[in-house]
């Protein structure tokens, strides 16, 4: 009995040595030709294999160096992608079950240029002899097998894509991807048969001149719903973090989470506009939601809240009190100036070149305003956008504005500017409506009393105008009642 057991053995050695030296011996490297033609005919890209093809024992696998692959069909001959490396590490048993049991796909140092031609071609998309040529009905494609994998890795991955069409260019440097736990079933529903976990992160991405950096996000794919749990990135010098989830249904469900702790509105305005338009710190949480794959159905669904809130907010430029003290040097309005009140609200007042017109227009030019408090508190429903809570304070003066926005429309509703007193009664208050692209100021009673009352109040060049004005104080009507303090 011990001598069977022995000879089992040594058999079983003899058979893994001979496997071994098989391995060993084998020259992959003779099998590029054979490759590189499965993928032309599949893919109708070419592939070339600059680097050699190895085999590993342990895990079982092979790798494949210095990859290239080009569009022919394309004005650009050049390869649009490049890997230095490229391992696979897999299971073999499983294939007895019709599986593939991968236990690592990994790419390593690749660099993709996607470009877009003006006439809509993508050089990466290519079309292929066999699927050109072949229209295999459904009924006799045969089910592909179960695939499932422990993890995909992408270390060190350069993307750049160029639209020629509207000249823009979005790049991709340094990504590193981690996907784990990696199944795809067999069901009729592709979305629902892909299942895995993820991590990502990103040294940098840049839109034109724009840029975001140390992008970090942990995410997974389940049931057509894509989940970011976690979102961390830098932006405008400032780190954000939030969440995502996307349900892939018929009718796509989005919902987004975003904060900003001290966002630098220096850095952004800067980036935005060319121009350090503002100096300080801000915080922004951002929740939106909405249903739909069009423009028309998501504008129609939106919904969320958005809060942005900051003090000693820098506007350079522009001094806002010394814009509103001119009022009172002013020693009376006529026709003309209340005409343009009226029409475009103080900066039309500013604009008049009547009395002290002039010299009010220049009052705009240069100086610095600080903006004690500011907060911005809106809320949407179906596309509708409410000013909950909209205010800011200089150093002497406090505007306020209500009213709302339908996105779907592009209508302003009835939007109201207020410069507020101490009660926070609105000294001047003025209404805009219209349409985003043609806004107007609404005249009624409100806005002609305002008129009025700037001249009895504002001015103050009016006998008793100070009863006048701590009895509307008393009785009037409060304009505003949010966060945001008087002076």
């Amino acid at each position: 009995m011990k001598r069977v057991f022995v000879i089992l053995l040594a058999t079983i050695f003899i058979a893994v040595g001979a496997v071994v030296v098989f391995i060993a011996t084998l020259n992959l490297n003779a099998y590029k030709p054979q490759i590189i033609k499965a993928v032309k005919d599949s893919s109708g890209l070419d592939l070339s294999i600059d680097g050699k093809i190895s085999l590993s024992f342990s895990p079982v696998g092979l790798s494949v160096n210095d990859i290239k692959i080009a569009n022919p069909n394309m004005p650009q001959k050049t390869p649009f992608a490049t890997l230095k490396s490229f391992e696979v590490a897999f299971e073999l048993m499983p294939l007895l079950k019709k599986e593939v049991k991968v236990k690592y796909l990994q790419f390593s140092d690749g660099d993709i240029k996607i470009l877009k031609y003006k006439d809509g071609k993508i050089n990466a998309i290519a079309s292929s002899k066999s699927a050109d040529s072949k229209q295999v009905s459904r009924e006799n494609q045969k089910p592909m097998p179960a695939i499932m994998a422990d993890q995909i890795i992408l270390k060190n991955i350069d993307i750049t894509y160029d639209d020629l069409g509207n000249s823009t260019r979005v790049k991709v440097r340094k990504m590193d991807v981690l996907l784990e736990n990696i199944s795809l079933s067999n069901s009729d529903d592709v979305i629902k048969a892909v299942m895995f976990e993820g991590n990502l992160d990103i040294k940098e991405v840049s839109y034109d001149k724009h840029k975001m950096s140390d992008i970090e996000a942990v995410f997974g794919l389940k049931d057509a719903v894509f989940d970011i749990s976690k979102l961390e990135y830098t932006i405008f010098n400032s780190r954000a973090s939030g969440s995502a989830k996307v349900e892939m249904a018929l009718n796509t469900k989005v919902s987004i989470k975003n904060k900003i702790s001290k966002l630098d509105v220096g850095v952004a305005t800067k980036e935005l506009n060319g121009k350090e338009i503002f100096k300080g710190f801000v915080d922004t949480d951002i929740s939106l939601s909405f249903i739909g794959n069009d423009a028309k159905s998501i504008k129609q669904s939106l919904g969320g809240k958005i809060t942005l809130s900051g003090q000693d907010i820098g506007l350079q430029g522009y001094d806002l009190d010394k814009i509103l003290e001119q009022y009172n040097k002013s020693q009376n309005l006529d026709v003309k100036d209340m005409g343009s009140f009226l029409v475009a609200g103080p900066l039309g007042l500013l604009a008049s070149k009547s009395y002290d017109g002039a010299n009010l227009s220049k009052s705009i030019e240069g100086g610095a305003t600080t903006f004690k408090q500011v907060h911005v508190e809106a809320d949407i429903s179906d596309g509708v956008v409410t000013l909950s809570d909209v205010a800011i304070s200089t150093e002497k003066n406090r505007v306020a504005l209500k009213g709302g926005f339908d996105i779907v429309s592009e209508k302003i509703m009835d939007v109201q500017v207020g410069i507020l007193d101490n009660a926070g009664c609105a000294k001047y208050q003025q209404t805009v409506q219209g349409t985003f692209s043609k806004p107007s100021v609404k005249i009624d009673k409100v806005a002609v009393e305002s008129v009025v009352n700037i001249a009895t109040s504002l001015f103050g060049k009016i006998k008793g105008n100070e009863q006048e004005s701590k009895q509307q104080t008393s009785t009037c009507k409060a304009f505003y009642d949010g966060v945001v303090k008087h002076p």
